[in-house]
Order: structure tokens, then sequence, then C-alpha cells
């Protein structure tokens, strides 16, 4: 399986109405914490969503518009795809899509991914990319701002017990995993095993983790000063080969958590 080169179906109908580009925001200086905020929480999901709000220094790879207002002057880098040089691909039609229904993980009435294994392919998988039809389009992703004390956070529900693989990536064009679900991800194609770091209660309701950015810069990734990424990719996913088993995530952004 060449899942890092097999970017071939563009879901764009499920990042409906985001629109913002890859630019910088105007605001170029170190993002203050929201001192003033009132939330509290754990990296378990059962908090008040607020609190992965009141951190700063936010890189977007997806949120919703209305709660992107709510932290817009925080936000360092908006790579949510957007239909013209950042894109979500499907590898190898290996997911279908799902029928997302009621708010999202931040309360808001608006989309998130949802995806359904379509296997037989005996895999599945998708990554954003700044790649047009395989080659470079043009957007450049600098992360070199992240370091060990941020977290990657993402928003997962399901009802049920498929493993899902969650990778950043580095302008070497590598992957770095970690795997969310009650065991394990085999990866057979690829001859590689991604042990579970946490899971999830599987109950159809929305829970948020945060993975430190400590757990993948430990198996080796770096985001350089002057080597964005242009190609491949910056987040993927794998969810196994089991058709049927489903993936709705929201809320993917790195940041620094307030302390």
């Amino acid at each position: 399986m060449k899942k890092q080169t097999l970017l071939l179906l563009f879901v764009g109908i499920l990042f409906v109405g985001f629109t913002t580009s890859c630019s910088k925001k105007s605001n170029e200086g170190p993002k203050q914490e929201d001192n003033n905020g009132d939330g509290d929480g754990d990296d378990n999901g059962n908090t008040n969503v607020t609190a992965y709000l009141q951190g700063s220094n936010y890189y977007l790879l997806s949120m919703d518009s209305e709660t992107e207002a709510k932290i817009s002057s925080k936000v360092v880098k908006d790579y949510r795809p957007n239909d013209s040089n950042l894109f979500l691909y499907v590898w190898e039609n290996t997911y279908s899509a799902g029928t997302p229904s009621g708010p999202n993980s931040f309360g808001a009435v608006a989309p998130w991914t949802s995806l359904v294994v379509a296997a037989p392919a005996g895999w599945s998988g998708f990554g954003i990319s700044p790649d047009v039809d395989g080659h470079p389009g043009g957007a450049q992703l600098d992360l070199s701002g992240v370091g060990n004390d941020y977290v990657l956070h993402l928003a997962m529900k399901s009802k049920d017990n498929a493993t899902h693989v969650v990778a950043l990536w580095d302008a070497s064009g590598t992957d770095y995993r970690v795997a969310i679900g009650p065991a394990a991800f085999n990866d057979a194609g690829a001859g590689r095993i991604t042990p579970a770091y946490t899971d999830f209660t599987r109950d159809g309701e929305w829970h948020h983790i945060e993975i430190p950015i400590s757990e993948f810069t430990k198996q080796g990734l770096i985001y350089r000063p002057g080597n964005p990424i242009t190609t491949g990719n910056v987040f993927s996913m794998l969810s196994g080969g089991v058709a049927g088993k489903t993936l709705d995530i929201d809320g993917v952004f790195i940041y620094k958590p307030k302390k």
C-alpha cells in the first residue's frame, strides 16, 4: 500500500463553510493566553469544551467558522482544507462519506469530517495535503513555532471499537504515529504496529483528546525553521480495513494549552 502518495479523492463536502486560506494571520506576534477564561477540563473529553479554546498559538487543521471566531486573535496559522491549495484527500476511495447529524464537538451546528471505511481494499486512510494532482500546489505549511509544550487536539465520537492511527508529518515526508483505540494498530501493509496511546468512551458522544507533541517528536518529528511542508501531508489518519467502521472527527488543531 503506497498510502503516502495515493491522494485521489477530495472530500470537499465534509468541509463546507471552511473558506479561509492557509495564509498567516495579520498579527504575527506571539499569541496571548485568554487569562479571563472560565473553562476548565482535562483531556478526556468530559468537561467544558471552552477549556480547549483558552490556550494560545493555535495552528488550525479543522475547525468550524463559528468556533474559530472565538479564538481568531490567537490563531497563528490556518491550515484548514479550503479547496484551493489545501485539501482533504481520501486515499484510493477507502472511505465513503458518512452522515453527520447534530452539533459538532464545540456545540456548533456545522459540518465535521464523517467517514465510513469502504474496504474491500483491506485498509483505509486520508490526509490533509497541499498537493494538487500529486504535485505541490504552492502552499507552505510552517509549523516551526510548535514545540514540545504544545498538544495536538482532536475530538472523536463512535459507537464501534475500531482503533485509528493519528499521524503528524514533517517536511521530510515521514509520518509519526499514535493510535487511538482499545488495542494497537497493525498496519500490515507497511509492516508497522502502533501502540494505543489512549482511547475514548464509545457512546456516540463527542470526546476531546489531547496528545502531547512530544509523543511525535520523540519518534523523530522535526518542524524546522525555513523548511515548510510543501508536498505530501501535514496530518493523516488510518482506520483499518473492516468495512462499515466509522470515523467522526472534529476540531483538529495544535496549540499551547493554558497553564
